[in-house]
């Protein structure tokens, strides 16, 4: 949670927005399947938290996906790249 909220306050008009998933600060794009092999004990804990949160896997994993690409940018653009 700490990442979610360092990354909020970095831009949050940006957060908001890839949270509802909005363009253009999320690109909307055609979906892509992506085959991800975890253990089965780490696939039944993402199918508790996405059943917690209302939400479906797929769902669950963008979002996810999402955060870690723009942490991922964050961290880039503070080292200047």
């Amino acid at each position: 949670m700490d990442a979610q909220r360092e990354l909020a306050a970095a831009d949050p008009a940006r957060w908001r927005a890839c949270a509802r998933r909005e363009p253009p600060a999320c690109e909307a794009q055609e979906p892509a399947r992506l085959t991800l092999r975890i253990s089965a004990d780490k696939a039944r804990q993402l199918r508790e938290v996405a059943r917690e949160r209302g939400v479906s896997v797929n769902s669950l994993l963008d979002e996810m996906a999402s955060l870690a690409v723009f942490e991922f940018q964050l961290m880039r653009a503070s080292r200047g790249e």
